[in-house]
């Protein structure tokens, strides 16, 4: 009985807690925001993550009634801005983050020494577009179709190599090739621009990942034989999903906005209602269509799934073939 006692103090004593950060969470959420927000970009001007987010930093702008200030911070693998938001701002929604998932996920598959967490201290409060990734080969190679390359890898195992300049990359082919039971080797890039090259030309490599933009750029000097996403892109029809292809769907590449963990649930469902409200706006959609982007409007709970469900993958795969941090 006295146990029982202690225990329903102790519940009384938290819930009283609880209910006043709530509390005071909505005063600050009433004011919020009252300066203007930085959304920082931990690459490089001209790179996805930034090309994004100057595209919904206009609008974000207008649905929050501040400036949204786009801040470049590269540098140690995106692990410097990532880092910044994460564990060297306050968590009150005035400093965020934009994030391709599989970057974010993939740092503490990879990396020593990092000194945050990406799933719990920098979690997704809005999941806002989504690139496809592309099976693509050479021109010049013996085949022209996903089944086509099936037989012939299946011909000459060991034969054919495959690319990637990035770790997730890999880990997309090396999950297809064990799903297609394929001997194809792993050649590595330390570069995306020598990879593509490489690529388009046929010499080194004959397969690889690339984003759908980079395809259709590269014209006829490669063959787009599978895709990822929900359904065929209009750019490239000939292109069969992966999914219709018989295999379980695999990520594209996914853009987050990130907030640091601790942010007052109020400002978060602020920030969302306002990101949500930008990318239903029409001038937006179509300009996210017009760099081969698909809007999307995945709410704080959705993305979390989302970002758990990469994690999950990209981690099972990252042991299976030997990745470890260095």
């Amino acid at each position: 009985m006295e146990e029982t006692m202690r225990i329903t103090q102790r519940l009384a004593h938290s819930c009283f807690i609880v209910a006043t950060l709530l509390s005071a969470g909505a005063v600050v959420a009433q004011d919020y925001p009252n300066r203007p927000i930085r959304l920082v970009v931990p690459s490089s001007p001209g790179t996805s993550p930034d090309l994004t987010s100057r595209i919904i930093a206009p609008e974000l702008s207008k649905q929050l009634g501040q400036p949204v200030i786009v801040e470049n911070k590269a540098g140690a693998d995106m692990i410097l801005g990532f880092e910044y938001v994460a564990k060297l701002v306050p968590a009150d929604g005035y400093t965020i983050s934009a994030a391709v998932a599989s970057n974010l996920i993939m740092l503490p598959l990879t990396t020593t020494g990092l000194r945050f967490d990406p799933l719990t201290d920098l979690p997704p409060f809005m999941g806002f577009a989504e690139a496809r990734l592309v099976l693509t080969s050479s021109a010049s190679v013996p085949w022209k179709s996903f089944d086509e390359m099936i037989v012939q890898a299946r011909a000459n195992p060991g034969k054919f190599n495959y690319g990637a300049s990035s770790p997730n990359i890999r880990l997309m082919m090396e999950v297809l090739l064990r799903r297609l039971n394929l001997n194809v080797v792993y050649i590595p890039y330390s570069a995306g621009a020598a990879y593509v090259q490489s690529l388009a030309a046929g010499n080194d490599i004959q397969l690889g990942f690339v984003s759908d933009t980079l395809v259709v750029n590269l014209g006829d000097k490669v063959r787009a034989i599978a895709i990822t996403g929900d359904k065929r892109f209009a750019k490239l029809p000939s292109a069969p999903t992966l999914g219709e292809l018989g295999y379980p769907k695999m990520p594209g590449l996914s853009f987050s906005l990130n907030a640091r963990a601790g942010t007052p649930a109020p400002i978060v469902q602020r920030l969302y209602a306002a990101a949500s409200r930008s990318m239903q706006q029409p001038e937006v959609r179509a300009l996210f269509e017009k760099v081969n982007l698909v809007p999307m409007d995945e709410s704080p709970e959705a993305a979390g799934r989302t970002f758990a469900e990469q994690a999950a993958f990209f981690s099972e795969i990252a042991k299976q073939v030997g990745i470890k941090p260095n």
